[in-house]
């Protein structure tokens, strides 16, 4: 995996994973986490 990991959903628990979007910004750093 390299990083940023862009528009791959990457599993943290058994129910839980994050999803980066690409959209690096000063209030994003390297994009939006999004939560599934």
């Amino acid at each position: 995996m390299e990083h940023p990991a862009y528009g791959l959903l990457r599993p943290v628990t058994d129910t839980a994973s994050v999803l980066l979007c690409e959209n690096p910004g000063l209030m994003t750093l390297d994009g939006t986490n999004t939560w599934v």
